[in-house]
């Protein structure tokens, strides 16, 4: 089962319980960085965000089925308070919990539980296993929240109109992303290993290591997906444990940019073999 279909299963089956990213994780077996990164990749939720949503929905059905109890609703759906069962309630639903109650008809947008994917997952060829030195890249980077990447074409639109400006053409250019938290969001830099720095520009240093190297061939527009498949089954299918570490992309000759075509090596990075 992919690992996204795991934590769902988990979620689902235990939403009356306390859940914390770590119990999850050990749950489906793996860290808390892959298993935030996969879930948010995958379905563009973080995973307390949607464990969140999932129990705020629960509760509104309660009140909608007549539960009089507010209190037991809101401990039920992981509140210690009714205000801070109220506060969420409201700024999620727009109106208090007792108007849910009052009310003789009242609809509104509630998180259904995600499918779990029946579809045949992407097949992923197991990954070459390869050390990389330090290095420092420099380019422009973006926030990428709530798996929106609707700005990373622009970015590289940007890092390529002003190439002249970092220096020789490049063999090889990198989309580094870093900075990645708990609710699946993270920085995303494109650029080239360069000594100038133009105005504007910014810099991420990619740690020394050990990396899982997977290979895209085909169309640019192709590669999320294929980056959800590596977090969600990739990984772990081949007993792989990922580093809290920025993960990169590497463009090398073999990729034409103008059509979007071509060979991208997607790099992640592995934490140390115990």
């Amino acid at each position: 089962m992919p690992l996204v279909d795991k934590v769902i299963w988990q979620i689902e089956t235990h939403l009356d319980e306390p859940l914390t990213l770590e119990l999850l994780a050990d749950r489906v077996c793996v860290n808390v960085h892959h298993m935030c990164r996969a879930f948010q990749l995958r379905t563009g939720h973080s995973v307390m965000g949607y464990t969140r949503a999932r129990r705020l929905a629960k509760a509104a059905q309660a009140i909608a089925d007549g539960e009089r109890d507010l209190i037991q609703v809101a401990l039920t759906a992981g509140y210690g308070s009714h205000a801070a069962f109220t506060r969420a309630f409201s700024a999620a639903f727009g109106v208090a919990p007792s108007a849910v109650r009052e009310a003789e008809d009242l609809t509104f947008d509630m998180m259904e539980p995600i499918a779990m994917d029946q579809t045949k997952p992407i097949p992923i060829a197991a990954p070459e296993i390869r050390t990389h030195d330090a290095f420092r890249v420099t380019g422009f980077a973006t926030d990428v929240k709530n798996r929106d990447i609707a700005a990373v074409p622009g970015l590289w639109q940007q890092f390529a109109a002003r190439l002249d400006e970092f220096g020789p053409y490049p063999s090889e250019t990198f989309g580094v992303s870093f900075a990645m938290t708990e609710d699946g969001d993270f920085s995303y830099l494109a650029g080239m290993q360069s000594a100038a720095q133009p105005k504007g520009a910014a810099q991420v240093e990619v740690p020394a290591g050990r990396y899982a190297v997977f290979t895209h061939k085909g169309h640019i527009a192709d590669l999320p997906p294929f980056y959800a498949a590596i977090w969600d089954h990739g990984v772990s299918d081949h007993g792989l444990t990922p580093a809290y570490t920025p993960e990169f992309e590497r463009y090398g000759d073999d990729f034409d940019a103008i059509k979007g075509y071509g060979r991208v090596e997607i790099w992640i990075p592995l934490a140390d073999a115990t």
